[in-house]
């Protein structure tokens, strides 16, 4: 194990951790950056964090899109059957006073 003095290059935070020999990945404990260590002597900054969240504030933001247009797409095919099942019961309506008529007339017909 070693004490190993990080600054952040993301928030300028500066600690000291003790770190494993095999351990090559830290984390900044103020602002949760990632730094990746060699051997003690060199130190790699990635600001993955950031990066990290705008991907999943960019993936949520898609499922919310894609949320939006299945319901609009539902709301649509609903509105689609409605104006449907109209069209068939004006049909029936219309057939049956068409039958009742036509009986009528038959009616009438053979009476006189």
């Amino acid at each position: 194990m070693k004490l190993v003095c990080l600054k952040c290059e993301n928030c300028d935070a500066t600690s000291e951790i003790n770190v494993e020999d095999n351990v090559t990945i830290v984390f900044c404990s103020h602002c949760g950056t990632k730094k990746l260590l060699d051997d003690g002597t060199k130190k790699i900054e990635h600001h993955i964090k950031n990066e990290d969240v705008a991907r999943i504030t960019e993936s949520d933001n898609q499922v919310k899109l894609k949320e939006i247009e299945l319901a609009h797409k539902e709301a649509k095919l609903k509105a689609d059957q409605e104006k449907f099942e109209t069209r068939i019961g004006l049909v029936v309506i219309i057939a049956v006073a068409g039958l009742i008529i036509a009986g009528v007339v038959a009616a009438i017909s053979s009476c006189g």
